[in-house]
């Protein structure tokens, strides 16, 4: 049981990993970033 809830937590992090990268730090395009970039600012 102990090992099963150590590899559990493993994938855990493995995730939490994956889901805290974006364009700026995980090789993803841009695009992948979604929604939490800020407003952009109109250029006219």
């Amino acid at each position: 049981m102990q090992q099963q809830m150590a590899t559990q937590q493993a994938l855990n992090q493995q995730m939490q990993d994956q889901l805290a990268k974006d364009s700026h730090n995980g090789g993803k395009p841009p695009s992948s970033d979604g929604s939490k970039k800020g407003k952009r600012k109109s250029l006219l």
